[in-house]
């Protein structure tokens, strides 16, 4: 397939020819989302642009480590943080992997490339006493309270993301009396998983059921037009309910997954177990909440163990 690209007038086009394959690739069989895909693209047109400004006349083929080094060498002296150096740099991975894949290059240049390190912050998770008030708030009078209850139940109750559970359709639940109620999901790059639906979801969605038009293709939260609640709106009225129940802080719909997963670990449930609700493709991602309930488990030891307790009370009476 490579062997085509021989008669190109110049290198550069074909560059420029494998960026517009890669879009229409990440689109149409990878499965991407819309912002996915502009994100890789406009990664791989920057760095095109940085080409033709000291008019190089490359293909990817051409492109090796000095490269790599001068342009993010450059967005660093332009003062770009080390995450947007990172993000950056995240769509020439993907298009060089696919080049390889594809048979256009023989080698990846990035691969292996790590220009700067990017302190991963920890999640962030409420405490089970603010997801406590934050679901047994008294809800809006009517539909949107009730819609807003079963968005609080899927984003705590099953760990979705703001995206999957806007997105949800009917024909997406499974909630016969004789199977355990789950939901069907379709999640980063495309992957499906099923996940467990809470007991609370399942009664606030049978409390209203005269309400709703359970039709397979009906979104479940259609929103104030009928189109869809977007992420926009879902996240501006989670702060709302965030406010009237009382929870301080930076209030957001993935801080409700970050707290799925920390109290689950909390509990004594698999890590691995927790990977698959979550629908991540690397462990190494699911493990950072490993480090939260740690740190949350040593905090309570000292707090609340005797032995702690009595050096205290032993460490006083020396004194």
């Amino acid at each position: 397939m490579a062997a085509q690209f021989k008669t190109s007038p110049a290198r550069m086009e074909q560059f420029k020819l494998l960026k517009t394959r890669f879009e229409l690739y990440l689109s149409s069989e990878r499965g991407a989302s819309p912002r996915t895909v502009h994100g890789y693209k406009d990664d791989v047109g920057r760095f095109i642009k940085f080409l033709e400004g000291r008019h190089l006349d490359l293909g990817p083929q051409n492109i090796d480590r000095s490269l790599l080094q001068d342009y993010f060498q450059g967005l660093r002296d332009r003062g770009l943080a080390p995450a947007s150096l990172a993000r950056r740099c995240c769509g020439l991975r993907h298009f060089f992997r696919w080049c390889v894949e594809g048979g256009w290059l023989k080698h990846d240049p990035i691969l292996g490339f790590r220009p700067f390190k990017v302190p991963r912050p920890l999640p962030k998770p409420l405490s089970e006493g603010e997801v406590g008030r934050l679901l047994n708030q008294t809800p809006t009078p009517g539909r949107r309270g009730r819609e807003e209850q079963l968005l609080l139940e899927l984003l705590y109750g099953s760990g979705l993301r703001i995206s999957e559970a806007c997105g949800l359709r009917w024909g997406a639940l499974q909630i016969d009396p004789s199977t355990t109620p789950s939901v069907r999901v379709t999640g980063k790059g495309g992957r499906i998983r099923q996940v467990p639906l809470s007991r609370a979801f399942v009664t606030a969605l049978r409390l209203g059921k005269g309400t709703w038009q359970r039709k397979s293709a009906t979104l479940l939260f259609p929103g104030p037009s009928g189109r869809g609640l977007t992420t926009d709106t879902a996240r501006m009225r989670l702060r709302r309910m965030a406010q009237r129940a009382g929870v301080t802080g930076q209030i957001h719909p993935h801080r409700l997954r970050h707290s799925f997963a920390t109290h689950l670990l909390d509990h004594g449930a698999d890590i691995r177990v927790i990977q698959e609700l979550l629908g991540h493709q690397q462990l190494g991602t699911t493990e950072a909440y490993t480090q939260v309930s740690t740190a949350r488990t040593a905090f309570v030891y000292a707090q609340a163990h005797p032995r702690d307790q009595l050096n205290a009370v032993s460490t006083c009476d020396q004194k």
